[in-house]
């Protein structure tokens, strides 16, 4: 994501900002603890907190690009934005392909959530109540960390995720993201990698967000992981937008109730 992109995210964010997490009159000032080192690899994270109280969700976002480019960065507006409603909310940076193969970036996140996790008696949030939230490979990873349970997070929010890199390499796809899928794969199979392959009974609930028209990665992708899902018993939402494709993160047409239906879950799960 360009850096104007980022900017133009930025000044979206604040007309899109919605009642759920109240009037733009009474946003909080937000404060950033950035680049913050975490885990075995010594990755970077930002964390935005609220000045004044803080909700008991928290949320974590894990930014997209193909497994092999993007940062942190890319997901800091949308930090911003929830701080500013009383949400402590954190983006990370992983470990990238092709010069790190998976599970490198699949732990990342894992220590992320669980440094997140560990910091909520400082930054005032429940434990328990932790959102990952993921675009695009970020979602991918976000879902592997909620499917896989350890550490646990009350929910996970996928935006145009790849659920099965099988299909990724062998399905209907550009030509560049089935090369982003084998780089990151290294030598591991594909199945290893896909949050298909994870799900089971007892996992957190999941809401799916992915545009209809997607040509890199296939709404398929999302409405077989929600069949998936229901058939083990799992609380699944699945909103696809109509002729979208698979920018529906970025700012367009399906900006803004994508970002309404994302916070109206997101005080949902703190409410619980």
């Amino acid at each position: 994501m360009t850096v104007n992109a980022r900017t133009l995210i930025a000044s979206l964010l604040i007309l899109c900002a919605t009642s759920s997490l109240g009037e733009r009159a009474a946003a909080q000032t937000v404060r950033v603890d950035a680049a913050i080192k975490f885990g075995s690899s010594g990755q970077l994270l930002d964390v935005c907190i609220p000045a004044g109280a803080t909700k008991r969700v928290a949320m974590l976002f894990v930014h997209g690009g193909g497994f092999r480019s993007g940062s942190r960065a890319d997901m800091l507006p949308f930090c911003r934005l929830y701080a500013e409603g009383g949400i402590v909310a954190a983006t990370i940076d992983y470990r990238l392909s092709p010069t790190h193969v998976f599970p490198a970036a699949f732990v990342d996140v894992r220590e992320a959530l669980t440094w997140l996790k560990g910091q909520a008696p400082h930054y005032g949030f429940d434990a328990r109540k932790v959102v990952i939230v993921g675009y695009s490979a970020g979602a991918n990873l976000a879902l592997m960390a909620a499917l896989t349970g350890e550490p646990s997070v009350a929910s996970a929010i996928a935006v145009a995720a790849p659920t099965d890199l099988k299909a990724m390499i062998e399905g209907p796809t550009f030509e560049q993201a089935k090369r982003d899928v084998r780089a990151y794969l290294g030598t591991q199979l594909p199945e290893v990698a896909s949050p298909m392959t994870y799900v089971s009974q007892g996992d957190p609930p999941v809401f799916l967000f992915h545009g209809q028209n997607d040509t890199f990665v296939p709404v398929s992708h999302s409405v077989l992981l929600a069949d998936r899902l229901r058939q083990n018993n799992v609380p699944v939402l699945l909103r696809v937008f109509p002729g979208a494709g698979h920018e529906i993160m970025l700012p367009g047409p399906n900006f803004k109730q994508l970002l309404d239906e994302m916070t109206r879950y997101v005080i949902a799960v703190d409410g619980m």
